[in-house]
């Protein structure tokens, strides 16, 4: 009489098995919303009530949530364990990223001067939709890394001048799904650690700058044939002979060096890269003949930090670079006459020239250059009469202006650029109260980065949520 009753009870202990095995993202997901056994209902937002049926409204999303923390972190509408977490992240400053749906997603504790520790890892894993995280800070260390391991969602990890070493590393290749791993700076790594990376099954974008690896280590990073991005800058045991083993890794699309080792015979090496469509190029002893042995390669962008030896003249290889689309020059030796080897109708759509000795005479290189939509100045020569050809760039969304001489009556002319989002003035003291009117005139302008600028309070006032500047001079 009683064995339909015991047979349905058998049924919901094997589904309640079943369901405790099945894979699931970051193991211990209890801050999550209400769960249900129906997939349809989870997936849609919406839980189960006491007796088995739907409530008519959707649960809010992470999204929601956060919001409402934000403006109330003690709302009782906000799950307890969420609250706790929003509070934890945000301690180190963290930069949250959710998704079309509302789900977070990411959370940066690394770039921004931002830090972290073993605190915010415990609290991050605890997301259960968690596909991106950036820690950087002493504060991390193996046993926090330990905590990362639960997380099967992940995807990209920074983790940038902590303590992980070989050991805690190891118990990271179990992540199935991670494809970008960022081990900046990581001290307490060995040459162990290159043989652990090759057991990482997804692994396409490597960052392993300022590792102190050797040269018979990193020849072993050419076994990692799914290897997209590879950066080796400051790494003291790269040269000729380990570039001659990861040019052949087939995919090698950006590749990031730095060091004097690096020189023009290592430059035909890299030539050898014939998928290579980004190169970083920093503190190395490459001269314009070294550089001209990449025009083959299909360099959509290219970034060139103190290249003493290579000067302007040096920069006509630019014009057989039909495919580059994104130019950095920083602390280089350049006037700007360089430009003129960029073809007109160039496809450029990001320049930037930080910290070079560009003056006033490179605004008719610029004002050819239409295609332009990111455009950085700062820390130049440029001064008021640079504006006008700047105002010709119609397209531009963002532009740098950073401790240059422009001052209020130069930026007047920046009313033309009426697709401009972004604007840094940062450091820039010939700009004042009068810019405010200009700043307004600009219809989609979103930020403008006014520190260290003579823009009093009472004209940061007025822009409102515009402006990003938190301390002004002298105060």
């Amino acid at each position: 009489m009683h064995r339909p009753s015991r047979m349905k009870d058998a049924v919901v202990v094997l589904m309640a098995a079943l369901l405790a095995i099945l894979p699931s993202g970051c193991r211990r997901q209890t801050i999550g919303p209400p769960t249900s056994s129906n997939p349809a209902a989870a997936r849609h937002g919406r839980s189960p009530t006491a007796d088995g049926g739907r409530t008519s409204q959707e649960t809010p999303s992470e999204a929601a949530w956060y919001r409402m923390w934000q403006s109330d972190p003690a709302a009782s509408a906000v799950p307890e364990r969420w609250r706790d977490l929003f509070a934890t992240l945000t301690r180190s400053q963290a930069a949250l990223d959710f998704d079309s749906r509302g789900r977070l997603i990411g959370a940066d504790m690394a770039s921004g001067r931002r830090v972290g520790g073993d605190a915010e890892i415990r609290a991050a894993v605890l997301l259960p939709h968690l596909r991106r995280l950036a820690v950087s800070g002493f504060g991390v260390t193996p046993s926090g890394v330990h905590a990362l391991a639960s997380c099967k969602t992940l995807e990209e990890l920074g983790l940038e001048n902590t303590q992980i070493d070989d050991t805690a590393l190891a118990e990271l290749a179990s992540l199935p799904r991670l494809r970008s791993l960022n081990l900046r700076r990581s001290v307490h790594l060995t040459d162990a650690a290159i043989e652990t990376l090759l057991r990482f099954p997804k692994l396409e974008q490597l960052y392993l700058h300022d590792n102190g690896f050797s040269a018979k280590s990193l020849r072993n990073l050419a076994a990692l044939q799914g290897l997209r991005l590879l950066d080796l800058r400051g790494c003291p045991g790269v040269g000729i002979e380990v570039l001659r083993e990861i040019c052949r890794i087939p995919n090698l699309t950006d590749l990031r060096l730095r060091g004097y080792s690096i020189d023009d015979p290592c430059m035909e090496v890299v030539a050898n890269c014939r998928a290579m469509s980004a190169f970083t190029l920093e503190e190395a002893a490459v001269t314009g003949k070294g550089l001209s042995r990449l025009a083959d390669l299909p360099i959509a962008s290219l970034t060139l930090y103190k290249c003493l030896s290579i000067g302007e003249d040096d920069l006509a290889v630019l014009a057989r670079m039909p495919h580059l689309v994104r130019l950095s020059l920083r602390d280089m030796p350049v006037r700007g006459d360089f430009l003129r080897f960029l073809r007109d109708g160039s496809q450029l759509t990001e320049l930037r020239l930080y910290q070079t000795m560009v003056s006033d005479s490179v605004g008719e290189h610029l004002s050819r250059l239409q295609s332009l939509r990111r455009l950085d100045l700062s820390k130049t020569l440029v001064s008021d009469p640079v504006t006008a050809a700047l105002a010709k760039l119609t397209s531009l969304e963002e532009l740098a202006l950073a401790e240059t001489m422009v001052t209020d009556q130069g930026l007047l002319a920046l009313q033309a650029l009426k697709d401009l989002r972004q604007l840094d003035l940062s450091g820039t003291i010939g700009v004042t109260d009068e810019t405010i009117a200009t700043l307004e005139a600009l219809p989609k302008l979103q930020t403008v980065f006014l520190a260290g600028t003579s823009v009093t309070r009472e004209g940061l006032a007025r822009l409102g949520d515009l402006a990003k500047a938190a301390v002004l001079p002298g105060e």
